[in-house]
């Protein structure tokens, strides 16, 4: 019998008692466990040969590095840095002994861009993962690959969705657990706690401490983001029994978007206990972290260990009448809090007043390991652990999601830049400057742009720090065919076939039911692309286009002729009737994408198709072929998250849903697709959206998804004819998969 990895993991959860776990989960169990299983015999041999060493040895200049985010932790929060209440008192400690950093400043407002720029040590001008449904690109060089290339065992717990190796932020990491994915019944929110992160990192830690090589480690803590279920006795230690804000209302106000868009007003009384609710969390966050560092130092780890804590962004708590995060770039909004501890690399505990950067842990740790890496920021990079940091800003970029945006009173993308002078500039293209001397007014009270600066002032300064850094753009060479195509004709059919135009038996692929005529002119374009002729080879595909304007094969097949010919306004011309009003550059993306999808380089095509997403985000359509490249390498994760992000923030066509759906199913995923529809209608009862995720219900047999909906359904006026002409299509998808699964041939 043939042991595999699933049988090991299937008798070690009998033996531990814990559940079997599968895809990402399975992976990242493997990897512990090939480190447990691994270190039985040869760990026993050494012991007895006194040979035995532990994980980093105790080398500082190749230390451990525990880089610790607390989710939405606000500096002034924290008791070392002056608050009323002591939230942190084990951190205050920490701090003593180590730097601690007073005005250390985001790159954004809000998760994803922040943890992009913190990954990366590139703005978010530079890295464009801006979204909450944004993509972390593969192709930018990450902390933990190039920690890894450097010899570190790399692992990252992230209690926040956001953070996850769906959105590719796991790229580089040895091992990644998604843990706000694993759910714990005893909280209102379902929210695994900070006790269990820190039960799975002492699982890591114990199964690699006796390796030669050092660990990274990246941790995000939520208990400081809403909606702040510390447990006892956090939680009632400065919300006292006497207040009498009911745990249902604060609920309401932290799911509700409704109060940033001014249709609800939340009272001061109201936002003091929320303020009380997100102290105990702090306090409670402080006593994890304490613990994680109390397991280091009794395992022998703590003393070379590179302790980094901070933040991504703060909280709001109802200042300029918001709530939350991901609003605006206010001084509460970005300034975080930064502690940095390790015994021999901070000989001389400080204080730094100096203004920072998150993107400077980046370059502060690959400084240390001497790592040598592509840097294109245009702002200072600095080493965090020097006795003296060169002086520069600090730059944050603000832009809101597209439901966001829907509820925020200001709207358009924002600009922040922190001076060295303690200067805080702010600019949104909204046509709003303000300017705040932080000297003086550290809570930005007073706007002083119209009294002491010009707003044009203002805008050139922002202006020309953003136009030092280099966004990111695809390089010429991401653009040029490489594949070898010649005209003899001897070659034409292996040629045909390695752009995907043949099927195994070598006859020509058929793009649907043709006319024979649209037929013909499809088979000689295709002909001419093999010998190199690719005006000619557009001009006969033009023609059946002509004949079949709603065939997208025919469509995918002109945009190929036409890229290769770099008849680039002509390729735009031909894809925007399908995919909106793109430029040149994303047609480009898309005609290479469909390319190399026909060659079935579908990896290669997956990222050029990603990266024309980047592009356009607020064109929905353009969405749909990434999803199917994800779909034919099963990557559900990407998939799934994607049809999110359009039906929550797209109002897709009855066409459009339908064509999602069919997708979903011709790659044998209804189930997950039908799960998807109904994740979407628990907020938004769109009729068409409803309709189409009730014929999904009935089509894979959903009898709980279709009395959920049923209500609904009823009081919209859909009737069972209209969920009938639905079903069609989908049943027609779901035959199709069937008669796949059964001769794939």
């Amino acid at each position: 019998m043939k042991i595999k990895w699933r049988h090991i993991i299937k008798l070690s959860c009998q033996l531990w008692g814990t559940r079997v776990k599968t895809g990402n989960e399975a992976q990242n169990m493997k990897f512990l466990m090939f480190h447990e299983i691994k270190a039985v015999f040869p760990v026993l041999i050494l012991c007895l040969a006194g040979l035995v060493s532990s994980c980093g040895k105790s080398d500082p200049a190749k230390p451990n590095i525990l880089l610790i985010v607390l989710d939405a932790a606000r500096a002034d929060a924290f008791s070392c840095y002056g608050y009323h209440r002591l939230t942190t008192p084990n951190l205050d400690t920490l701090a003593a002994g180590g730097l601690r950093f007073t005005r250390a400043v985001s790159s954004s407002s809000w998760t994803l861009p922040s943890h992009a720029s913190l990954f990366t040590g590139l703005s978010p001008y530079e890295h464009g993962t801006y979204h909450q449904h944004g993509y972390f690109v593969d192709h930018l060089e990450t902390l933990a690959e190039l920690l890894k290339a450097d010899g570190y065992l790399t692992a990252a717990f992230s209690n926040n969705p956001v953070v996850s190796s769906a959105g590719n932020m796991d790229q580089g990491f040895d091992l990644f657990e998604d843990i706000w994915q694993y759910k714990n019944p005893a909280k209102p929110d379902g929210q695994m706690n900070s006790a269990y992160i820190n039960h799975r990192i002492k699982k890591f830690v114990s199964a690699v401490k006796d390796e030669e090589n050092p660990f990274f480690i990246f941790i995000n803590y939520m208990d400081t983001h809403d909606p702040y279920y510390p447990p006892e006795p956090y939680v009632s230690m400065f919300y006292e029994p006497a207040d009498s804000m009911t745990r249902n209302i604060l609920d309401a106000i932290f799911n509700s978007m409704r109060v940033n868009a001014g249709k609800i007003s939340v009272s001061e009384q109201e936002y003091t206990m929320i303020r009380k609710l997100y102290d105990g969390a702090l306090r409670y966050a402080d006593r994890m972290v304490d613990d994680l560092l109390d397991y280091l130092d009794e395992e022998g780890l703590k003393d070379n260990t590179l302790i980094i804590i901070t933040s991504d962004h703060g909280e709001v708590f109802g200042r300029w009448e918001l709530f939350t995060h991901n609003s605006l770039l206010y001084r509460p909004l970005i300034h975080v809090p930064l502690l940095m501890a390790h015994p021999k690399l901070i000989k001389t505990p400080r204080v730094v007043d100096q203004v920072v950067s998150l993107e400077n842990i980046f370059h502060t740790i690959v400084n240390l390991r001497g790592i040598s890496h592509s840097d294109t920021t245009g702002l200072p990079v600095r080493n965090l652990l020097d006795e003296t940091i060169a002086p520069g800003p600090a730059f944050s970029m603000f832009k809101p999601s597209s439901s966001n945006q829907r509820v925020n009173r200001y709207k358009n993308d924002g600009w922040s830049l922190w001076t060295e002078k303690n200067e805080h500039y702010i600019w949104f293209e909204k046509e709003v400057w303000e300017y705040f001397d932080l000297n003086g007014d550290f809570a930005e009270n007073t706007n002083l742009s119209p009294q002491i600066i010009s707003t044009d002032s203002i805008e050139t300064l922002i202006v020309s720090i953003r136009d030092s850094l280099h966004e990111f753009q695809e390089t010429e060479a991401d653009l040029v065919i490489t594949r070898d195509v010649r005209a003899d004709d001897n070659q034409r059919m292996e040629v045909l076939k390695s752009l995907g135009y043949l099927g195994d038996t070598g006859e020509e692929k058929d793009a649907g039911e043709l006319h024979p005529h649209a037929r013909e002119h499809v088979s000689n374009g295709r002909y001419l692309i093999t010998r190199r002729e690719f005006k000619e080879a557009a001009e006969q595909i033009k023609i059946a286009l002509d004949m079949e304007p709603d065939n997208l094969e025919i469509r995918k097949d002109l945009s190929a002729a036409l890229l290769l010919a770099s008849d680039f306004d002509r390729l735009t011309t031909v894809l925007s009737p399908v995919y909106g009003d793109i430029g040149k550059d994303t047609a480009k993306l898309l005609a290479m994408g469909f390319l190399t999808m026909r060659g079935k380089e579908h990896e290669k095509a997956f990222k050029l198709f990603v990266n024309a997403v980047q592009r356009d985000k607020t064109i929905p359509e353009i969405r749909f072929p990434p999803i199917r490249a994800a779909l034919t390498m099963d990557n559900i994760g990407f998939s799934s998250n994607q049809a999110l992000v359009l039906l929550d923030n797209f109002d897709l066509s009855e066409k459009k849903l339908i064509e999602l759906a069919s997708l979903f199913i011709e790659y044998g995923y209804c189930s997950e697709i039908t799960d998807i529809f109904l994740t979407s209608l628990e907020y938004n009862l769109d009729p068409e959206e409803l309709a189409v995720g009730y014929a999904l219900c009935n089509v894979g047999n959903n009898a709980n998804g279709m009395v959920k909906l049923m209500p609904a359904m009823e009081q919209a006026g859909i009737t069972s004819d209209d969920i009938d002409r639905l079903k069609e299509p989908l049943i027609e998808a779901l035959a199709e998969f069937e008669a796949e699964a059964e001769d794939p041939d």
